[in-house]
């Protein structure tokens, strides 16, 4: 029975894991917390879940996080990309806190307001 060499076997393997590797795409985590709690975050439009969380992000991007609560005034935030000077991207701010305030009306009586989707029908 004829042996192979390990050494290309080894390399050939080593450059697998490495080509795995370069075609991952960064990540980073960035904490989304609200007062009150149990808000909706959606990212760049999407729902990702209800406040406190840590979302994960692609650091090579700007993003928007909208974070909004039934009967609270709505709030729209953007993580910035930045280029450190090691080629390390990565968004700021890093945790995003958010004080809800809720919706009132001119003469100081808490208001109910529903939040309801788009559908985009015109109504007659």
């Amino acid at each position: 029975m004829k042996r192979l060499p390990l050494f290309p076997l080894a390399a050939v393997g080593l450059a697998a894991v490495l080509s795995l590797g370069a075609t991952c795409a960064p990540y980073q985590r960035v904490g989304v917390q609200s007062a009150p709690e149990g808000a909706e975050v959606y990212l760049d439009g999407e729902l990702v879940g209800l406040t406190p969380l840590r979302v994960r992000v692609d650091p090579r991007a700007d993003h928007s996080v909208m974070v909004q609560r039934e009967g609270y005034r709505s709030q729209l935030l953007v993580l910035s990309t930045n280029h450190s000077a090691d080629d390390i991207d990565f968004v700021t701010p890093a945790d995003l806190r958010v004080r809800l305030m809720p919706f009132v009306d001119p003469l100081g009586r808490d208001l109910e307001v529903e939040l309801e989707k788009d559908d985009g029908e015109e109504s007659e």
